[in-house]
């Protein structure tokens, strides 16, 4: 194969990895079928799993506050960036606000997180252990943010990096009234 076809090629897969772990400034939002059935208010309210500290977590557990989910994986490399930053966020965050994350993939991507490698990982990063919960190998892409507001709808589901002041500013925005939550038809 010539040389320029296989730097075209390689640069395919590059692509191909990158659209699997998105990092750049480049964000979208795209909502679920639990966001547009009411969030917690809902059918499905119940636990994402046993956090890392041995108790229930899932978004419907903290009523009346901010929820700020982020999803990560620790195949995805951009995701210790991201982890990073929603970390710093969550410790300037307002106390009506509460910062959970979500494994979606341990070491591949199609393997769910050991306990050992979470527990690593959540050391690594400082993460509350009463918030970091892993959901099995997800195929996401990532890393991903969801905002619960106090009603228990879905106010925010976004893909791509934030940094801790767009994570924060977001979540204001919406605490002032200036931004507001999707409206799903029902």
């Amino acid at each position: 194969m010539p040389a320029r076809a296989r730097l075209r090629l390689a640069w395919l897969a590059a692509l191909g990895l990158l659209a699997g772990c998105a990092s750049s400034a480049v964000t979208l939002e795209q909502y679920t079928d639990w966001d547009r059935a009411g969030g917690c208010n809902g059918a499905v309210t119940g636990p994402w799993g046993v956090s890392l500290a041995g108790t229930a977590l899932g978004p419907c557990m903290f009523p009346k506050r901010f929820v700020w989910i982020t999803y990560d994986a620790l195949w995805c490399k951009s995701c210790d960036r991201q982890t990073h930053q929603s970390h710093t966020a969550a410790q300037q965050a307002a106390k009506d606000t509460v910062f959970v994350t979500v494994l979606s993939g341990g070491r591949e991507a199609d393997q769910s997180a050991s306990a050992r490698q979470m527990r690593a990982w959540a050391d690594e990063h400082g993460l509350d252990p009463r918030h970091v919960v892993a959901e099995g190998a997800t195929g996401r892409t990532l890393p991903q943010h969801a905002l619960i507001g106090p009603d228990g709808r879905t106010w925010l589901r976004q893909l791509g990096h934030l940094d801790a002041g767009e994570i924060l500013a977001t979540i204001d925005a919406f605490r002032r009234g200036d931004r507001l939550p999707p409206v799903f038809a029902q």
